[in-house]
C-alpha cells in the first residue's frame, strides 16, 4: 500500500487518461445551474416520483424559440438532458409511463409545422415515429398520459386551415387515431387536459376555436367523449390545468377580458374556487404541473401583457398555500462545520450561469474537491477574496476567499493592522498612510509590501495573503485592506473541463487600504481540456498560483498566472488515519513558506541534508520515502531510518538550489 501525504510532480510525457482521485463519493454528485431565463409557451410534466417535473421549450422574451429542457428536483432547477433537436413552438408534451420518457409531438419551426415525435429518455433525445400512420402536422396541441393504460392522448391543435378535433393515442412507439366515435368536442386549441382520478376519465376543458374563447368541458372514457352538463369556471384559454391529490386544479389562463386570476379545485363533481392569502400573478401560456414525491403544484413561467415571467412557485396540498422559490444563479457550499475542507462527491457540474462559492470551515481549510466522476465548470467557481471597508470596527476585516488571509483593519479610533499571511501587507502609518500590498507568487509593491512565498513546484495548497490597512484618524478613517484570495484543488479521476471560469483573485483595499493576493488554483485530473479562464491576477494585485497536472492537456483557456503544467502522482490520503511530516530540516524547524509542512519550500545549501520526519498511523520499523524535486527538475528520492516511537531520520545529498520534499510511506 502507498499512503502519499502530499504531492509535487516534474513534468513527463503523457502516458494514460485515468488517475484516481481517491473520492469516496461520500458527497454524491453535484450539478449547479442558474434557473431558466424568462418563457412562456412552455411543456411542463411530471412523471414517476423519481422523474421529477421536467421543462421542455418555450419562447424567450426576444421571440426566439427554446431547445433546452430543465428538470425540477429539490426545488431547483437542473439541466435534463441535452436541448431538443426539434424546437419548435406549440408542441405537445407528456410523460410516458410505457415508454418512461417525455414525449414531444409536433409545434412549429419557423414557418412550418411538424409532426415528429420525440422523446427524452435517460437524459438523450430519439426520434421515435413508430411505423403506424402519423397525426397531420400542427400547434398548440393538448396531450396528457394516463397512468392506469400507459397510453397518451392527444386532441385537437390548429394548422394553416384552421382549428383542428381529432383524437389520437400514442402507446410509447406507434400512433393510432380514434375514428368513428359517436360525438366529440368541437375543434380547438390553447385548451387544457387533466385526469378525474374519482371518475376514471379524461377532462377537456376551454380553449379558443371558431367561436372564440370556448367554456365547455368534455369527458373521454372507454373511447367515447360525452359533454360535461356541471358547471365550470368562465371560459378561458392559455391556461393550466392539472391532477393531484385525487384532485384536479385549474389556473389562469385569458379570455377576451383579458388575463384571468382565479384558482380552482375539482373533486370529480363540482369545482370550488380557491383563495389562498398569496397567488402567483395572472398569466397565460404557463407550465403546469404536479411534482409527485413532495406531493406538490408546480406553476413556472407564462406571459402577461407586459412581458415574459421566469418564477417558479409551488402549491403544497399540506398547507393549502402558494409560495414562491426563492431561486438564484449563486450557490454557496456551506463548510462552516467541515472537518477539513475536503469534499468527496461522483461528479461536479457547474452550468452556464450558475456561480459556486464556499463558506469557510471554522480553521479556514483550502478546499480540495475530490471526484470518482468528472467535472465540468461551465459557469463560475469563486474562492476571491473581499474588497475591503472604511472604517476601523472591530471585524470589519476583509474576509479572504477560502484557505486564504483575511485583510488588515484600518486606523481610525483603532491603529491599522497589517494583512495576515505569509505575505500580508504591512498597516499604514502618518508617513507612509497606504497600507501594504500582499505578496505571494510575487512581492507586493511599495512601501510596506509583502514578500513573495511559495514556488511553481509547491502543491500544498495556499492561499492569498491580505492587504494592510490604511492609516486614518476618528474623523477620517482610514480604508481596510482587501481579503487574500483562497486556495482551491480539484482532482478528478477522469477529465476536468473548464470552459467557465475560477477565479480565486485577491480582494481590493478599500481607499488607502492595500489590496490582499491572489491565492492557488491546481487541477488534477487524467485530462484537463477546455478554454476557460483560470483566474488569481485581478488587476493592481499581485497573483498567486495556477498548477494544472495531467496525462493529457488539451486546456486552452487563459491562465493568470501562466499556469505550472505536469504530470500528476497519486492523490493524498485524506483524514487522520495516517500522518508524515518533516519536522526539522538541519536542526531548523521546517516551517512552509506556504503555511504546510506537508510539502515544505526549502533552499538546500549544496551540503547533507539531515531531515527528521514524524509519523502518525504508521508501525515502528517502516522506512518513509521521501521524493525531493528541485527547480531545474532533478529528483532525488531518498529513504529514511526505520521509524521508532513514530520518529524517522533521513539524510541526502542534495546539490544547491531550491526545491520541494514529498514524505511517503509504502508498508
Amino acid at each position: 500500500m502507498r499512503l502519499v501525504l502530499s504531492l509535487i510532480v516534474v513534468v513527463l510525457p503523457a502516458f494514460s487518461q485515468t488517475i484516481s482521485s481517491g473520492s469516496t463519493f461520500e458527497d454524491g454528485n453535484r450539478h449547479f445551474s442558474a434557473p431558466p431565463v424568462a418563457r412562456s409557451h412552455v411543456g411542463l410534466t411530471a412523471g414517476a416520483d423519481e422523474f421529477g417535473v421536467i421543462l421542455v421549450g418555450g419562447i424567450f422574451s426576444d421571440g426566439s424559440v427554446s431547445a433546452e429542457a430543465w428538470r425540477l428536483a429539490g426545488e431547483a432547477w437542473s439541466p435534463a438532458g441535452p436541448d431538443s433537436p426539434s424546437p419548435v413552438v406549440g408542441a405537445g408534451y407528456a410523460f410516458s409511463i410505457n415508454s418512461g420518457g417525455v414525449v414531444q409531438f409536433g409545434g412549429q419551426d419557423g414557418d412550418t409545422l411538424t409532426n415528429q415525435t420525440y422523446q427524452l429518455r435517460d437524459e438523450a433525445w430519439t426520434l421515435e415515429n413508430g411505423n403506424g400512420p402519423l397525426p397531420s402536422p400542427r400547434r398548440d396541441v393538448m396531450m396528457l398520459g394516463d397512468s392506469n393504460s400507459g397510453l397518451l392522448y392527444m386532441f385537437g391543435g390548429r394548422d394553416a386551415n384552421g382549428f383542428l378535433g381529432d383524437t389520437w393515442l400514442y402507446d410509447g412507439n406507434s400512433w393510432s387515431e380514434l375514428t368513428g366515435l359517436a360525438t366529440s368536442p368541437p375543434a380547438r386549441a390553447e385548451a387544457a387536459m387533466a385526469w378525474d382520478d374519482t371518475n376514471s376519465r379524461l377532462i377537456l376543458f376551454g380553449g379558443i376555436g371558431d367561436a372564440g374563447v370556448l367554456g365547455d368541458a368534455w369527458a373521454f372514457s372507454n373511447n367515447e367523449w360525452t359533454q360535461i352538463q356541471t358547471a365550470f369556471p368562465a371560459p378561458r384559454y392559455g391556461h393550466g390545468m392539472t391532477t393531484l391529490g385525487g384532485s384536479i386544479f385549474l389556473f389562469g389562463g385569458q379570455n377576451d377580458a383579458g388575463l384571468i386570476h382565479d384558482f380552482h379545485r375539482f373533486d370529480g363533481t363540482v369545482w370550488a374556487e380557491l383563495t389562498p392569502a398569496e397567488m402567483p400573478p395572472q398569466r397565460r401560456h404557463f407550465g403546469f404541473a404536479p411534482d409527485l414525491s413532495p406531493n406538490m403544484l408546480v406553476l413556472y413561467g407564462g406571459e402577461t401583457d407586459a412581458g415574459t415571467l421566469s418564477d417558479t412557485w409551488v402549491y403544497t396540498l399540506d398547507t393549502e398555500e402558494w409560495r414562491e422559490l426563492v431561486l438564484s444563479p449563486v450557490h454557496v457550499i456551506d463548510m462552516s462545520e467541515d472537518a477539513d475542507g475536503v469534499l468527496h462527491y461522483g461528479a461536479f457540474v457547474i452550468e452556464s450561469g450558475a456561480t459556486v462559492r464556499f463558506q469557510r470551515t471554522a480553521n479556514n481549510d483550502p478546499i480540495t474537491i475530490l471526484t470518482v466522476g468528472g467535472v465540468r465548470i461551465d459557469g463560475t467557481l469563486e474562492v476571491s477574496g473581499s474588497d475591503g471597508v472604511v472604517g476601523s470596527a472591530a471585524g470589519g476585516e476583509a474576509a479572504p476567499g477560502t484557505g486564504g488571509y483575511q485583510g488588515g483593519r484600518a486606523a481610525g479610533a483603532s491603529p491599522a493592522t497589517g494583512g495576515d499571511g505569509p505575505g500580508g501587507g504591512a498597516p499604514g502609518s502618518a508617513q507612509f498612510p497606504t497600507g501594504g500590498q500582499a505578496g505571494h507568487s510575487t512581492p507586493g509593491s511599495g512601501v510596506g509590501a509583502g514578500r513573495s512565498y511559495g514556488t511553481f513546484l509547491a502543491t500544498a495548497a495556499s492561499g492569498g495573503s491580505g492587504g494592510g490597512g490604511g492609516f486614518g484618524t476618528v474623523e477620517a478613517p482610514g480604508g481596510g485592506g482587501g481579503g487574500g484570495g483562497g486556495a482551491i484543488t480539484i482532482i478528478a479521476s477522469s477529465t476536468i473541463s473548464l470552459s467557465g471560469e475560477i477565479l480565486a483573485q485577491g480582494g481590493l483595499g478599500a481607499t488607502n487600504g492595500g489590496n490582499g493576493s491572489g491565492g492557488m488554483v491546481r487541477l488534477v485530473a487524467g485530462q484537463i481540456a477546455g478554454d476557460g479562464l483560470i483566474d488569481t491576477h485581478r488587476d493592481g494585485t499581485q497573483p498567486g498560483w495556477v498548477r494544472l497536472e495531467a496525462e493529457t492537456s488539451t486546456f486552452s483557456g487563459v491562465s493568470l498566472p501562466a499556469a505550472t503544467v505536469a504530470r500528476p502522482t497519486p492523490p493524498p490520503v485524506v483524514g487522520d488515519e495516517v500522518q508524515i511530516r518533516v519536522l526539522s530540516i538541519n536542526d531548523q524547524a521546517a516551517t512552509a513558506s506556504t503555511g504546510n509542512t506537508d510539502a515544505v519550500d526549502i533552499s538546500f545549501t549544496g551540503s547533507t541534508t539531515t531531515i527528521l520526519l514524524s509519523a502518525t498511523g504508521v508501525p515502528d520499523g517502516e522506512r518513509i520515502q521521501l521524493r525531493i524535486v528541485l527547480e531545474n527538475g532533478q529528483v532525488l528520492n531518498v529513504q529514511s531510518d526505520p521509524l521508532a516511537g513514530g520518529q524517522a531520520t533521513a539524510t541526502a545529498s542534495v546539490p544547491v538550489g531550491s526545491g520541494t520534499i514529498t514524505p511517503y510511506v509504502e508498508y
